[in-house]
């Protein structure tokens, strides 16, 4: 544990000794940890940060006054019971530091804002054992730490069930990387007025020793939490590059490469150095290479300033799943741009919904008047292949023609498409 054990057990015989405990057999333990310390520690000084922190203490103990006991326990950390009959008077109390901390201002350093979270535990429903009250109170105060803001979290056992998991799950991806187990699959885009696959788009999948092949869905969420998306993408680029040089080789030199792009990577100031470099060592031309980014991507100015850099080394820039804004549509004149890819849920919907058959048609129509590349995405049936032929929307992707596949069978999948058309024909 980040705090004393001893402090807290012998801060809670204490209350027990004394009378505070003696009120009720039940009582709420709340363990609270001051947010963002370290910066004050740094510009002041840990002599001053020892002086707040001490000053908080008796603020707070005053600010509660014989409701509950207070105590400053292992550097910015703070622990208070309060004994408790029924449920809404524990909920108070923890309103009630809420508010102490959102109004508590430091005397002598105004520029600096004090903010906290706590994890509440109860004794005995949670546990009858004091040091399983402060662990369920810690992992309370973990979800707590997941807000910006002065908040807390109650301990419940389903909440602390996922959390496990996540942190189980955390523990593997980690051992993921270390090991090799991520690698890339490829869905092949096909144009239908060609008749022939003009790219292909890499699709990240983890080799899971004991659940077998997994899709981004198990995955791609805690990877972005958890800051990984950024070595991962860089893994996803590289091979990705290396295939497009490899299928370049093998005489598909006009194949274009897609790949999926987080919006933390163009936050990353080494980020358009490090796909020159790739590019440079992969020796792949950069008008094969295609960045699909998601519509909430470019709304900054600084990303707009990395899709132009990117631009430049001539990378295509495409939005993914297009439509699931259709504010998108008032500033598609406005960003870098040279392709998008229609949302599936229109694909889906577009030829049994009048409504959805028109913006489709409204979304085709003007990707063709700004002269930029529509791809329709998720298409697995006929019947959507006819409706969208209909609209002139020639090039696609989806189950109808494959599902991703790894780069061996990328190449069966050349193969059997030449041997079909060559049969049709």
């Amino acid at each position: 544990m980040s705090f004393m054990w001893r402090d807290v057990i012998e801060f809670t015989d204490k209350c027990k000794n004394g009378k505070l405990l003696q009120r009720s057999n039940k009582f709420a333990l709340y363990l609270i940890d001051i947010s963002k310390f370290k910066i004050y520690n740094y510009k002041f000084g840990y002599e001053k940060g020892d002086k707040l922190l001490e000053e908080i203490s008796d603020n707070l103990q005053e600010y509660l006054k014989d409701i509950c006991e207070v105590k400053r326990i292992s550097g910015d950390k703070f622990v208070s019971l309060f004994p408790f009959n029924e449920r809404k008077e524990f909920k108070a109390i923890a309103e009630s530091i809420v508010k102490f901390f959102d109004s508590y201002s430091i005397k002598y350093h105004t520029g600096f804002k004090i903010g906290m979270n706590m994890g509440i535990a109860l004794y005995p429903y949670d546990s009858n054992n004091i040091q399983n009250v402060l662990s369920c109170a810690e992992v309370a105060l973990s979800f707590s730490k997941r807000s910006e803001k002065n908040s807390y979290e109650i301990f419940d056992y389903k909440s602390s069930e996922k959390l496990f998991r996540d942190e189980k799950m955390l523990h593997e991806i980690s051992h993921a990387i270390e090991n090799s187990e991520f690698e890339l699959y490829y869905q092949p885009q096909v144009d239908t007025d060609q008749m022939g696959i003009y790219g292909l788009e890499a699709l990240l999948r983890w080799r899971h020793p004991q659940k077998g092949m997994l899709g981004p869905n198990y995955f791609i969420n805690m990877i972005e939490k958890n800051g990984m998306i950024n070595s991962i993408g860089r893994f996803v680029i590289t091979e990705a590059l290396s295939e497009l040089k490899r299928f370049n080789d093998m005489g598909y030199d006009k194949l274009s490469m897609s790949i999926n792009i987080a919006e933390s990577q163009l936050w990353e100031a080494s980020f358009v150095g490090f796909v020159e470099e790739v590019i440079r060592s992969k020796n792949v031309n950069p008008r094969y290479i295609i960045f699909e980014v998601v519509e909430r991507t470019v709304l900054s100015d600084k990303v707009l300033r990395v899709l132009s850099e990117l631009r430049t080394l001539g990378i295509r820039i495409y939005i993914d799943d297009f439509g699931t804004m259709y504010s998108s549509l008032n500033y598609l004149y406005n960003i870098p741009l040279d392709g998008i890819k229609l949302d599936k849920s229109f694909v889906d919907k577009m030829y049994n919904s009048k409504r959805d058959l028109m913006i489709t048609k409204n979304i085709i129509n003007l990707a063709k008047d700004l002269e930029i590349d529509i791809i329709a995405e998720g298409v697995e049936h006929k019947e959507q292949l006819n409706c969208l032929s209909s609209m002139n929307c020639s090039k696609i992707q989806g189950f109808i023609f494959s599902k991703p596949v790894n780069s061996r069978n990328v190449l069966n999948f050349f193969d059997n498409f030449k041997m079909e058309l060559s049969y049709k024909k």
